[in-house]
């Protein structure tokens, strides 16, 4: 059952002995389990000391092995200590911060009838010539205000016994818990003087501000990501951004203040940003490629256009030749027919040829640039104009292996590009909506943040 969330009767805002025994019942249970698996690993280590468990452990290592288990063993038996004495301590406090609790509501319950008695109005009568009954009425009052001040009084006196109970309680078992991880084993410079006695304490004070921070980051992170479609040199930005968010993530994380799925989240951005970026200069090189195929072979694809066309003539060129051959036919109809087809034959091959160089030199130097949609989809507007490339280049010339492997290299780079950005984008979404934001009041899907949440615990 919660905690009463009104305590106006006893003149407070709050509660006075906020707490959850249960969890620090559960954080006992777990601390207790976590010495027990450790006193097991220590069992091993001495067995392995002692010669190993079947006394097989021989060789020239044999030696440096016992001593190296020996010696963990015993910085193992300090450690499981600290867990033993803290996991004792947390189950001790729990029932006791229970007990001031169960006091405090009870307290909270005496003063709620006498509160009610003082703050109503009541209209006394007055005047110099009052009834017998009136004056009793007035003294009758005054007795029952005095009667339920006593109340509230001693109900007071109640709530503040139950505090001072918490808070002597509270410094005892807290004395506990620093002697116990007053031990041998000592904590890092970096974790006794900047995490424990520093930074953490300041992250602590300002998580707040911290988590509104992250998720102003987080929704300029996206609108960048999304700008960086049209302006590449953004993903810089966009880099900066995401360090940030981790910086933060972590540090909040670490404090307790918030989730190792956030951070999980962040690194999942920042590999998939520099995949994507990777790929982006794989396919900007098969571009590159590409151009340069296009542009250098020019006179080569004309050649080709021109023997395709000339193939495709044949038949009229050699019809139009078996005319020319046969001297009679000089100055008639089917002499100059065959004239008008030659002519057109070869025009055609000229025209097959000078097309091909065109086209190839044209699209060697075209720029595509996509809409909003195609970009988006692609992972950007330079990737979707790429793919434009490719896809007329190929279309225009679909027989020229040159070209042909030169996009055979770039659309693994595309197609991971393309992935990249559409799965870390949904990602992203799907975190803001159903995680919700402090910055515009959407506080998200429960079961989402109670799963984010879970996942924290158990980390």
């Amino acid at each position: 059952m919660g905690r009463p969330a009104d305590w106006t009767p006893l003149g407070l805002d709050s509660d006075p002995v906020p707490g959850d025994p249960a969890a620090i019942g559960r954080e006992s249970a777990y601390l207790a389990s976590v010495a027990t698996t450790i006193s097991q690993e220590i069992a091993a280590l001495q067995k392995i000391a002692a010669g190993g468990a079947d006394g097989a452990l021989k060789g020239q290592y044999a030696t440096k092995i016992h001593s190296a288990a020996s010696d963990l063993a015993s910085k193992l038996g300090d450690v499981v200590g600290r867990y033993q004495k803290v996991s004792s301590a947390l189950s001790q406090w729990a029932p006791d911060l229970e007990q001031a609790q169960a006091q405090s509501v009870t307290a909270l319950d005496d003063a709620e009838a006498p509160y009610r008695t003082i703050s109503q109005q009541v209209a006394l009568p007055s005047g110099s010539n009052l009834t017998p009954q009136q004056k009793q009425q007035i003294q009758d009052y005054h007795t029952a205000m005095n009667r339920a001040q006593q109340q509230l009084d001693a109900a007071k006196a109640l709530l503040a016994k139950a505090v001072s109970f918490r808070d002597n309680r509270a410094s005892h078992y807290a004395g506990l818990i620093r002697s116990a991880i007053d031990d041998r084993v000592k904590d890092s410079w970096w974790q006794s003087h900047i995490l424990d006695n520093g930074l953490m304490q300041w992250v602590d004070q300002h998580a707040d501000a911290l988590t509104k921070i992250a998720d102003v980051l987080g929704w300029i992170a996206t609108a960048v990501a999304i700008i960086a479609l049209f302006i590449p040199g953004l993903n810089i930005l966009a880099f900066a951004l995401l360090g940030a968010l981790l910086l933060i993530h972590t540090l909040l994380a670490a404090d307790g203040k918030g989730s190792w799925l956030s951070v999980v989240l962040d690194i999942v951005s920042i590999v998939t940003l520099g995949m994507g970026l990777a790929a982006a200069r794989g396919l900007s090189t098969a571009e590159q490629t590409a151009q340069g195929v296009l542009k250098g072979g020019a006179d080569e694809l004309g050649s080709q256009a021109w023997t395709n066309m000339a193939t495709a003539t044949k038949a009229v060129r050699s019809a139009a030749g078996k005319v020319f051959a046969n001297d009679a036919l000089r100055g008639t109809q089917e002499w100059t027919n065959a004239q008008s087809m030659a002519s057109t034959a070869m025009k055609a091959m000229w025209g097959a040829k000078n097309s091909a160089i065109r086209d190839a030199t044209q699209l060697a130097q075209a720029e595509f640039k996509p809409g909003f949609v195609q970009s988006y989809l692609a992972g950007g507007q330079e990737a979707a104009g790429i793919r434009q490339f490719f896809t007329k280049a190929a279309a225009r010339f679909p027989g020229y292996k040159p070209l042909a492997d030169a996009i055979a290299q770039g659309m693994p780079e595309f197609n991971l590009g393309q992935r990249l950005f559409l799965g870390s984008s949904g990602v992203d979404y799907t975190n803001h909506i159903l995680g919700g934001s402090p910055v515009i009041g959407w506080s998200g899907f429960d079961w989402y943040n109670n799963a984010t949440t879970i996942a924290v615990s158990e980390w």
